[in-house]
């Protein structure tokens, strides 16, 4: 009945318990009626005679097959993760949930991190992480331990042996019963540095684009500028020489009032200037990109301004219907006003060759839900059908001067923000183009 491989085990015991006259403990296997083995657990002692000798053996016999087999599951279990994890293809640590030590790390983790398994044995993973990454992944362990969430991705930056920094994708997951606190996390790490390296790439070419494309546009306008500028400047000259007549041919302030009144234009003429001028400069600036929460009818006003010049020299009337109480839009308050800028400046450019007596541009906001819409639309010669699906496109352009960038751009800049850019033909003549954009209560969200 007894397994052959349990024979001599069970043998031996058992005369060692007889020899030594102690209490047993045996586990073997035994054929069940059906001829299977099964797992038994035995326990007992002999009971001896006055000269110390054993006459007989007391104790109790259970079956123990599905603990066994539990056992057996787990030890197969374990090796198969002892596998997975020396033989992965990524990163893969494991960590105390509470402390945030480190217990071991495979090869592929050694290779990102620079340091061996020994070395980071100890170590906590706040050790080997971006100071500013730290809070963040903090709260998620946290939310984790308390049974909030069953898992967790982010971002962030860990710090290599030599000092380099690495971007990873982190992925942190509890080990052990979902409804306890876990003792261990195991982390699995994927290398996006290359990736991240290649999207700030990304980011600063479509500045320098954006950079370039803002002095183009300005270029273009030099003339209108100029003369924009020269407009108040001459104002202030006049007004000042005025001045300088009544205080040369009165008594010392009999004409105190048109003085006053004269000052008072001089100093509202040079402010028109100074606007000018830093609306100007705010857009040519070479600068990192900023957020901030900002008014979209005060950026249409600001483009707006710039073009006043150009639109009155080719005679074409722009009109303006701003939507009051509009939320607030949250990015970059200059790059959205290139855009602005750029699509009423395609405009005009489109007005200048047309011999329509309607030469009219329409520059209208308004909000559909959590969007705010901004329209531009003029009354042009328009677009071809075939042009409109692919106008927005990098390179493709319908002037026979352009680059084909602007719009593209203009389109990138829009996307970046969580918005859209698109353009339709107009029943009658012209073009709109339309402009999608988050509010700032969506964007944070």
């Amino acid at each position: 009945m007894l397994h052959p491989d349990d024979k001599q085990r069970t043998q031996e015991l058992v005369r060692r318990h007889l020899k030594e006259n102690e209490p047993y403990d045996i586990d073997f296997r035994l054929r069940r009626k059906s001829g299977n083995f099964g797992w038994f657990q035995s326990r007992g002692q002999a009971i001896r005679n006055e000269l110390g000798q054993p006459t007989r053996m007391t104790g109790s016999i259970r079956d123990i097959t599905n603990r066994k087999q539990a056992e057996e599951a787990l030890r197969k279990s374990e090796e198969r993760f002892r596998s997975v994890f020396k033989q992965a293809g990524v990163a893969v640590g494991v960590v105390e949930s509470q402390t945030g030590r480190f217990v071991q790390i495979n090869s592929k983790y050694e290779e990102l991190i620079g340091y061996s398994n020994e070395e980071m044995t100890g170590k906590t993973w706040m050790e080997i992480s971006h100071p500013d990454d730290i809070e963040e992944d903090l709260e998620k362990s946290r939310d984790l331990n308390e049974g909030e969430i069953n898992r967790f991705s982010m971002e962030k930056r860990l710090i290599h042996k030599d000092g380099s920094l690495i971007w990873i994708n982190l992925t942190v997951s509890p080990i052990g019963n979902s409804q306890e606190i876990p003792e261990q996390h195991i982390v699995i790490v994927e290398d996006i540095t290359e990736r991240k390296r290649l999207e700030e790439e990304a980011h600063e070419h479509r500045e320098r684009l954006a950079h370039v494309t803002r002095l183009s546009t300005l270029g273009e306008m030099a003339t209108g500028l100029a003369h924009e500028i020269n407009q108040p400047l001459a104002g202030i000259g006049t007004y000042a020489s005025a001045c300088l007549l009544l205080l040369r041919a009165t008594d010392p302030f009999p004409e105190r009032e048109k003085l006053i009144d004269i000052l008072g234009k001089i100093e509202v003429q040079s402010r028109r200037a100074g606007e000018i001028i830093h609306g100007l400069r705010k857009l040519v600036a070479k600068r990192e990109s900023v957020h901030t929460s900002f008014s979209i009818n005060q950026s249409v006003d600001n483009a707006l301004a710039l073009t006043e010049s150009e639109a009155r020299t080719q005679d074409i009337h722009v009109r303006r219907e701003l939507a009051s109480d509009l939320p607030r839009i949250h990015g970059d308050e200059i790059q959205i006003e290139q855009v602005i800028l750029n699509l009423v400046c395609n405009a005009i450019e489109a007005l200048r060759e047309s011999e329509s007596n309607r030469r009219e541009i329409l520059v209208r906001t308004s909000q559909d839900e959590q969007l705010i819409v901004v329209d531009i639309c003029d009354t042009g010669p328009g677009i071809n059908a075939d042009d409109v699906e692919r106008v927005l496109d990098a390179f493709v352009s319908t002037k026979d001067e352009g680059m084909g960038l602007g719009l593209s751009i203009s389109r990138s800049i829009i996307e970046a923000h969580g918005g859209r850019l698109w353009v339709e033909p107009n029943p009658d003549c012209g073009v709109t183009f339309y402009v999608n954009l988050p509010t700032s209560q969506d964007a944070d969200s």
